[in-house]
């Protein structure tokens, strides 16, 4: 008898990444900010994969790290079963050839001074992927798989709807066949009507060019109804990681809990802060450098917390870094 496991794309283990701040005084430096703390996951092929967390968590210097634009400190990580040296520009350049990044704001994202047809026709043509003479026909295909005709080639992205630039900028990504796509907040910017557009694109391009998805969003129910499994990110570690399904109906960590408890309800009736969501609205202290970075928020905290190791618990479908 076959089972029909899932292929991991992704294999990350101890990924870590320090900013220092070096002392006029003293000689050495000393560690500001763990953007990114023993952070180790895995992301399965032609998956949708949610990433979760507030701002500061370390959600885009994850992201920045996977697509090759950001070394890190220490850390493993293997793509395709190929091990990626996230130190060296050669391992860097080697992930940015299979990754891609897509970022909430379009218009940031393009040259204002290129039409359409420059746009995605450089990146084409300076990575010698085609011809000159293959160009338009080329162009014309990844526009059309993002459901834009070539009348778009010669216009500028000040022409276009944000609907129709994020469009641009998805088919942009597609350019060179890459097999994981870093979406960056692409559809908080939207309209609810295009939100479905644009996500309901993104579930054909899957299916048709077989791609993975690592979807960083602030709306769970965007992620709750697109992505099969879902990694929780907290003061750069992370704390929960499983299926969507699991995850949502019977998270593990207080903070998982607290971050579902926080969506806005469906009528103002239903609006319900808890005493524990209360206490971690009030309380800005900065975390632990030993111990569990939720200790100073979490309602459930004992004195062990402080400085034992987290453990991670669970089974391969649904794991939590909690003593609890």
């Amino acid at each position: 008898m076959t089972t029909n496991l899932p292929v991991t794309l992704v294999q990350a283990t101890s990924l870590t990444k320090y900013y220092y701040k070096r002392s006029f005084w003293f000689q050495g430096k000393a560690i500001t900010n763990r953007a990114l703390d023993d952070v180790s996951f895995s992301l399965h092929s032609k998956h949708a994969i949610g990433l979760i967390g507030e701002s500061g968590s370390g959600k885009s210097t994850l992201a920045l790290s996977l697509a090759g634009l950001l070394p890190l400190t220490s850390g493993f990580l293997t793509f395709n079963g190929i091990p990626i040296r996230l130190n060296s520009r050669h391992g860097r350049h080697q992930l940015r050839s299979q990754v891609r990044l897509v970022f909430q704001n379009p218009q940031a994202s393009l040259n204002p001074r290129k039409t359409i047809l420059d746009s995605l026709g450089h990146s084409l043509l300076y990575h010698k992927l085609i011809q000159k003479e293959d160009l338009l026909p080329t162009v014309a295909e990844y526009l059309n798989l993002v459901g834009l005709s070539e009348d778009y080639f010669y216009r500028y992205p000040h022409q276009l709807s944000g609907g129709q630039q994020q469009r641009v900028s998805i088919a942009r990504a597609l350019l060179g066949a890459p097999q994981l796509i870093i979406c960056d907040e692409i559809v908080s910017a939207l309209d609810l009507s295009i939100q479905a557009q644009i996500l309901n694109m993104l579930v054909q391009l899957q299916k048709k060019l077989s791609l993975t998805y690592l979807f960083i969003s602030h709306d769970l129910a965007v992620v709750r109804s697109f992505c099969s499994e879902v990694l929780i990110m907290y003061k750069g570690q992370i704390i929960e990681r499983g299926s969507t399904e699991r995850i949502f109906s019977n998270p593990r960590h207080p903070y998982t809990r607290m971050l579902l408890n926080s969506q806005l309800p469906e009528t103002p009736d239903q609006r319900n802060v808890t005493p524990a969501l209360q206490e971690y609205l009030k309380d800005r202290s900065e975390p632990l450098s030993v111990g569990c970075s939720f200790y100073n928020r979490c309602p459930q905290r004992q004195e062990s917390c402080k400085s034992i190791p987290l453990p991670e618990k669970g089974d391969p479908y649904h794991t939590y870094r909690c003593i609890h």
